[in-house]
């Protein structure tokens, strides 16, 4: 599978935990934040540096997607916020 579909799928996975986050129900959102973990998993062991491009994408679109995007976070395993550079959930890189 070339890297930039799974670059962009993440992505786009990522970037729908954090709006699903509030809006849709529980169920749903579980779902969806496991197959973003999945594809946020698999960047974080084979491209860490593309990883937090994305983060850092996605922080800079503001205080509240920063916010929802730290709140996923949270929910991910310890190991991806590791490879963002964080030893804790926070919102800057």
């Amino acid at each position: 599978m070339p890297f930039s579909w799974v670059l962009f799928h993440a992505t786009c996975w990522w970037r729908l935990g954090v709006v699903l986050y509030d809006q849709q129900s529980a169920a749903k959102s579980r779902k969806d934040l496991e197959q973003a973990r999945a594809l946020i998993g698999v960047l974080a062991i084979q491209r860490p540096d593309d990883l937090k491009d994305l983060w850092q994408e996605l922080c800079e679109r503001g205080a509240s997607w920063r916010d929802k995007a730290t709140a996923s976070l949270a929910q991910m395993p310890n190991e991806i916020a590791l490879a963002l550079g964080k030893d804790n959930v926070d919102t800057s890189i």
